[in-house]
């Protein structure tokens, strides 16, 4: 079934801006953004010179189940925990925020005749992929005019065309930097852990608790306490069972503690302080290292000028959303920043 809405807003060329590693660097210009919404009906709030955006709660989670459920028929496993879950809502978030944003970048950007020819032969194809029934259906449940259709595949158009200019200005990647980003990618860390869950539905006191019970663990493994037998007993998590150990994995792996394990430097070493995420907390002990089967370096040099690429207009977006004086306001509801990437591995 076509989810116009959706279609537009995660499967743009934007989607892929905020999610690998290099969204995620320090150079990574952050979105501002402002108070948390609590008890609001509203899932965001994004203001700037440009004006006011609003998402309504309940339709940011009619959004994120129709979403999961599209997930759920392709590729279930990215569903496997609540990381996976919040990641989700950060990239709906983003993506909301970025339609926003775009804007901005292309407010200069003059509709052409052969824009208005494209748009018509887009809209074509979605009536031709969805039938005409069903094309209007998700219109009338999206609470959208065929005009506002137009005005949305239309600022996508755009979009494109600034994205691929700020994509062609981005130089080739070096070959020391192909070599670098091939060795990276294929080196793979063993650890094990355990996880302590921060429910939503947590009051603070409960949260602190948590907390101090995982300070307390982690003083103990520090002491020499053998991490496998503390997991068996307080993870929450299914590794537990197996004394904590997730086995090897590469960068691209998505749990909440990839870059910290990375950084841990010899075979037994324990994180010094808790891995936190907003939902969970963890201690990290590196088990084991070594270099898997390096990627091709073709696919290689795509994959790195590609984040690049995200990267630079991701940034250029947001630089234009500050000199806009910009702001975005989240509902504490959903549990996720903006600014704090959780991979999810696929």
């Amino acid at each position: 079934m076509l989810r116009l809405l959706l279609v537009l807003l995660l499967a743009s060329p934007l989607a892929a801006c905020g999610n690998g590693d290099d969204a995620a660097s320090d150079t990574t210009i952050a979105i501002p953004t402002g108070e948390p919404l609590t008890g609001s009906e509203y899932a965001l709030i994004v203001s700037s010179d440009f004006g006011t955006d609003t998402l309504a709660l309940a339709m940011f989670n009619q959004q994120f189940a129709q979403f999961t459920r599209q997930i759920q028929q392709g590729n279930p496993a990215l569903l496997s925990d609540s990381l996976s879950m919040r990641e989700i809502r950060r990239l709906m978030s983003e993506q909301f925020v970025m339609q926003h944003l775009i804007e901005g970048l292309t407010e200069d950007e003059a509709a052409t005749a052969e824009d208005s020819t494209e748009v018509a032969n887009r809209i074509q194809a979605f009536r031709g992929q969805a039938g005409e029934e069903e094309f209007q259906n998700q219109l009338a449940q999206q609470g959208m005019t065929e005009e506002m259709f137009r005005e949305m595949s239309l600022m996508r158009l755009r979009s494109e065309r600034v994205q691929q200019r700020i994509a062609d200005a981005t130089p080739q990647p070096s070959e020391a930097d192909v070599e670098a980003y091939r060795s990276e990618q294929a080196e793979e860390v063993r650890a094990s852990q355990i996880s302590f869950f921060l429910y939503p539905n947590y009051t603070p006191a409960q949260r602190d608790s948590v907390e101090q019970l995982a300070e307390a663990v982690l003083d103990s493994v520090q002491a020499g306490t053998p991490l496998s037998e503390l997991a068996a007993r307080y993870s929450n998590d299914p590794s537990g069972q197996a004394g904590g150990d997730v086995d090897f994995f590469n960068r691209s792996m998505g749990f909440p503690f990839t870059e910290e394990a990375f950084a841990l430097a010899d075979s037994g070493d324990v994180a010094a302080e808790l891995v936190r995420t907003p939902n969970s907390l963890h201690v990290l002990q590196l088990t084991g290292r070594r270099m898997g089967v390096p990627m091709d370096t073709t696919r290689a040099r795509q994959a790195l000028r590609f984040e690049r690429q995200a990267e630079a207009f991701r940034d250029a977006v947001i630089e234009r959303f500050r000199e806009a004086n910009g702001i975005v306001r989240v509902n504490d509801a959903l549990r996720i920043d903006l600014n704090d990437v959780y991979e999810i591995d696929g």
